[in-house]
């Protein structure tokens, strides 16, 4: 696994030094594709489910005749609803999620240009000998200094940024609810990023967590639209 990891790293790094903005917008294209498949395929029809409870949950607020009101929709024509849910797969969601990444692409790489230039990383540091044990940790606060700001600034910036922009953008391609999917998204940013950039800021491991990621935003999108389709005056 690791050999086929540095394959497809070096690939990616020449193409990437020849045509860089082609290659990061074919590259975001295609694993957009791979994390909304898999998450059609795996996790959506689980997702009815779980815009069933959000529902339960919202109407704890409520008084009692309203509660159980909602709760013989739920229990009534709802379970129709859930049960008649389509597992099919959607090539139209597929292409606007598709569609979606590779037109951020060209904004995430002139971002990503920045940070590369602002905060430069180390590609490596040579191996001390054990007499210099002793000075290694200034010497490692001087290497990780870089990657500790840069993911400061990123996650600081550009993280609240990109997601308005991308659930704001689906919104309007597929209806649902911004404010409910972006601050659920936006929590389970600061839950996995900075740790994965604090880590290893380079492809292909950012990469192989972005598709669980993207496969996470597809999920939790798609889960707006039902909650918002099925129950819209629920949905704050």
């Amino acid at each position: 696994m690791p050999s086929i990891l540095n394959v497809v790293g070096t690939y990616y790094n020449r193409q990437f030094q020849s045509h860089p903005m082609l290659t990061i917008c074919t590259t975001n294209t295609f694993l957009a594709g791979i994390s909304d498949s898999l998450t059609q395929t795996y996790l959506t029809p689980h997702s009815h489910d779980q815009a069933k409870i959000k529902v339960k949950d919202k109407d704890k607020d409520k008084d009692k005749d309203n509660w159980h009101q909602e709760q013989s929709i739920v229990g009534g024509e709802g379970n129709e609803i859930l049960q008649g849910s389509s597992s099919s797969f959607d090539y139209p969601r597929l292409a606007r999620f598709m569609f979606y990444n590779f037109s951020v692409a060209p904004l995430i790489h002139t971002w990503f240009t920045v940070l590369d230039k602002r905060f430069p990383i180390p590609l490596g540091t040579k191996a001390l000998p054990s007499s210099h044990v002793t000075r290694f940790a200034p010497r490692l606060l001087t290497t990780m200094a870089p990657g500790l700001k840069r993911m400061v600034v990123d996650q600081a910036l550009f993280a609240p940024f990109g997601l308005a922009l991308m659930f704001s953008s689906l919104t309007l391609l597929e209806g649902g609810n911004f404010a409910d999917t972006y601050l659920t998204a936006l929590k389970a940013n600061y839950a996995v990023w900075p740790l994965v950039q604090f880590v290893n800021f380079r492809l292909p491991f950012v990469s192989l967590v972005g598709i669980a990621w993207n496969a996470f935003l597809s999920l939790t999108n798609s889960r707006g639209q039902v909650i918002h389709q099925e129950h819209p005056a629920l949905v704050v």
